[in-house]
């Protein structure tokens, strides 16, 4: 691994646990096993090195939940998906979506906005494609599936971030899809 793509791993990973905030570019230098100087020269600042990380959590994150959300029938699509997000808020993916995107720490408005409807965009395009695989077509536009699941998704993924007990949200996640597959038509 490349020096510059060996200080963004190491960032993330620091991000993840201690939050934007929390985390000093002395520390991801000392991770990353360079000077602070290089950290500066291939970022120039820390802000600039949060967004590059945030760019590749959302990338990451949307080429997750499209391969979770594309499967052969909804059932298992909520399975995965389901597990997908356990292992977000495990891993701390959701600590940095939040920190980064949420609570626009580091970014602009603009860009959280875009970034938010990326996302959303990919659930949306994902879910219709798992839908019409059983032969289901929404009822309602991509883009309005999208904002809706990307809401379920941000919302249980809140509550799995603050503790409360996976077992709990299991079923409200199930019932949002049942109120998703709901607003679909044969």
């Amino acid at each position: 691994m490349d020096a510059k793509n060996n200080i963004l791993a190491v960032a993330e990973d620091l991000i993840k646990a201690k939050g934007v905030t929390g985390t000093t570019v002395a520390e991801i230098a000392i991770g990353a096993e360079c000077a602070k100087g290089l950290v500066n020269y291939h970022f120039g600042t820390k802000k600039s090195l949060v967004e590059i990380v945030g760019d590749r959590v959302v990338q990451k994150r949307i080429d997750s939940w499209q391969a979770a959300l594309q499967s052969d029938n909804p059932q298992t699509a909520i399975e995965k998906s389901w597990r997908l997000l356990l292992s977000e808020a495990r891993e701390g993916v959701l600590n940095i979506w939040e920190e980064t995107i949420d609570r626009n720490v580091i970014l602009t408005e603009q860009t959280v906005k875009i970034k938010h409807q990326a996302f959303s965009e990919e659930l949306g395009r994902s879910a219709s494609a798992t839908l019409a695989k059983a032969d289901l077509k929404p009822r309602i536009p991509m883009s309005e599936l999208g904002n809706l699941l990307a809401a379920v998704v941000h919302g249980i993924g809140k509550m799995l971030s603050a503790g409360i007990n996976p077992g709990e949200l299991e079923g409200a996640y199930a019932a949002a899809w049942l109120g998703i597959l709901s607003l679909t038509q044969e």
